[in-house]
């Protein structure tokens, strides 16, 4: 599992994801400080957008995929 910290100003992104091939997929997404708080990537826009982000941290392409609830 990799993880990548974003800085956006008045508080940081972490996720946490794994390398498939050319293709990041996210496992985990927190929002906010040390006392951070899980977001599933439920809404579409939002989903794009913080894919969009690490993307552009990582230099690869991150592409959303509609999973199941584990």
């Amino acid at each position: 599992m990799l993880k990548q910290i974003v800085d956006m100003g008045i508080i940081s992104a972490v996720f946490y994801y794994e390398l498939d091939g050319e293709t990041a997929v996210i496992h985990e997404l927190r929002l906010g400080g040390a006392e951070s708080v899980s977001y599933p990537l439920t809404d579409k826009w939002d989903a794009d957008n913080f894919s969009k982000m690490l993307s552009r941290e990582i230099g690869l392409d991150v592409v959303v995929y509609e999973s199941e609830a584990a």
